[in-house]
This record gives C-alpha cells, sequence and structure tokens, in this order.
C-alpha cells in the first residue's frame, strides 16, 4: 500500500513539472479588432481599430499614420495588408448589418517578443496633440 501511494505522489509531482514547462513556453499574443465602414459618396473606408479598450461616444479609433493624418484604406484587404506589413495575422472576420449599413469586422492577433511590447499598436487619434 505504501509502495502504490509513493508512486502516485511521485507521478503526480512529474506531471505538476511537466505542466508548469508548458505554461512557460504559451506564447504571448495581443488581439484587436480592425472594423471598416463604407462611406456615402466615396469608394474609401475608415478603418477603427479596438484593443479591447473602453470607447466613449466621441473616442476617433481610426487608423493613422506617423504623423496624425487618418488612412484612407481602398479596402479591408488593403487594411488587412497594411496590418500584415506589420506582423499582425488574420484570426476571423465576420459582418454586423445595421438597416442598410454593413461594418466589416475582422479579428487579428500578432506575436509579440519583450522589444516589441511598447510599440506594436498602430496610431489613433489619442497619440496625437493637435
Amino acid at each position: 500500500m505504501k509502495i502504490i501511494l509513493i508512486l502516485t505522489c511521485h507521478l503526480i509531482t512529474l506531471n505538476l513539472k511537466s505542466q508548469t514547462e508548458n505554461i512557460a513556453s504559451i506564447p504571448d499574443y495581443v488581439y484587436c479588432e480592425i472594423y471598416g465602414q463604407s462611406k456615402l459618396f466615396t469608394t474609401k473606408l475608415d478603418v477603427s481599430i479596438s484593443y479591447g479598450q473602453s470607447l466613449g461616444w466621441f473616442k476617433d479609433n481610426r487608423i493613422r499614420n506617423e504623423e496624425g493624418d487618418k488612412i484612407k484604406f481602398n479596402s479591408m484587404i488593403d487594411a488587412m495588408n497594411y496590418m500584415g506589413e506589420r506582423g499582425w495575422e488574420f484570426v476571423q472576420a465576420y459582418t454586423v448589418t445595421n438597416g442598410s449599413v454593413f461594418t466589416f469586422v475582422y479579428i487579428l492577433k500578432r506575436l509579440l517578443n519583450e522589444e516589441e511590447k511598447k510599440s506594436y499598436i498602430p496610431y489613433i487619434k489619442r497619440d496625437f496633440k493637435k
């Protein structure tokens, strides 16, 4: 009986050790959601981005360039190419319909290393003081 108890304890300890090694190797992904709405009288899209932050009624989360100007995208694929150049990967896409207005939503992820953790997010209005 003692031998069975000792073997069981030993197996549990081995299992716990292997679980901690697996947890440490989980990749550090960051997720975001980009969403675009077509504008009236133009074929361009305004594309906004969300990282899960709280969004107020008048918050402007449209993607901007390094100078703070809004980037106009030709399509959601154009926005995906822009994000792909910056290391983001496609996860899922869906469409939200509100009457006759369609919003295209893409969920993206990016694997970060320790050096990148402060510079992976594209610019939005809050990053500029104009």
